[in-house]
């Protein structure tokens, strides 16, 4: 068997929750020898911007762009590079400024970033917790005022730490669950607050599991699942494992892995991968029969 190229590309809709068909939404495809994943979705000035992590095979970098209907994804420019590899681009509103929680899990600390001039000039803030080994963190502020920040500990354990602001000392819960890795930002719609995670029980990634929480407190959680969205909406998909919602917006992201006879295997910030030695040229065409089958099946359209 050929190696395998990995691609991931978005996927964004109009749909209520919980009732959301990615099978009609609107596909977003990364450049050559890029994949895009990890969509945020975010509301300013009365515009819908997309940040996500735009991946080279070497290293992650946050890019935003703005999205309409009409034009697609537009203006795409990078927000956020850092040194080491960045993903996973929690951008929220917390007392009048808009801050962001990118993953920066390869430096063992989970990092606030605050924004000077949106929505590319970002300042770094201040380290929320070090010394602890986190994936995929997402905020929290409760009706009280109180923060929360969801991340993975280990394949079974959510760490939940809270402080009585952001800018405070958090303290640490371990929570067992099962699935502790965060898919997207955790949301409220109606009286009910809910946490996307990803399914990583088979694979990394597999698919996406809501979870409405029924406690939250410094000394107690629980959740329960209520609804699965899985890959099933694009052609060969192996994998989905973002969530995240804006108004009438969704957005996620799917995976494809192809068997590339130009695959390469080469080193990158976060491991070994296999990248293409075509600029992408197989991939690429293989991916274009993909779409053309799902656009005869009426599923999914292309920027």
């Amino acid at each position: 068997m050929a190696p395998t190229v990995t691609k991931y590309f978005l996927n964004i809709t109009r749909n209520s929750f919980p009732n959301i068909d990615f099978s009609k939404g609107h596909l977003i495809l990364p450049e050559s020898m890029h994949y895009y994943a990890d969509p945020f979705l975010f509301e300013h000035k009365e515009k819908l911007y997309i940040f996500f992590e735009d991946w080279d095979y070497y290293k992650g970098v946050i890019k935003c762009g703005t999205y309409t209907e009409a034009e697609g994804l537009i203006g795409v420019e990078t927000c956020l590079e850092l040194p080491r590899h960045t993903s996973f681009p929690n951008i929220f509103r917390y007392q009048s400024q808009i801050w962001m929680i990118p993953d920066t899990s390869v430096q063992n600390n989970i990092q606030l970033f605050k924004c000077e001039e949106f929505p590319h000039k970002w300042k770094f803030e201040k380290i929320l917790v070090s010394g602890f080994s986190t994936a995929d963190t997402a905020f929290f502020a409760d009706n009280s005022g109180r923060v929360w920040l969801f991340t993975q500990s280990d394949s079974q354990t959510m760490a939940l730490f809270s402080a009585s602001s952001i800018f405070d000392m958090f303290t640490k819960t371990l929570i067992n669950v099962n699935h502790p890795r965060s898919a997207g930002t955790i949301f409220r719609y109606g009286e009910a607050i809910y946490r996307p995670a990803q399914d990583c029980s088979e694979q990394y990634g597999k698919a996406v599991k809501i979870n409405k929480i029924t406690k939250l407190g410094p000394q107690e959680y629980e959740e329960r699942l209520v609804q699965t969205y899985d890959a099933g909406w694009f052609p060969e998909l192996t994998g989905c494992h973002t969530f995240n919602l804006c108004g009438d917006f969704v957005i996620t992201d799917g995976r494809l892995r192809v068997e590339s006879p130009y695959a390469e295997c080469v080193r990158s910030t976060i491991g070994s991968v296999q990248k293409s030695t075509d600029n992408d040229a197989y991939v690429e065409e293989y991916i274009s029969k993909l779409i053309e089958e799902a656009n005869r099946n009426g599923r999914c359209s292309t920027q």
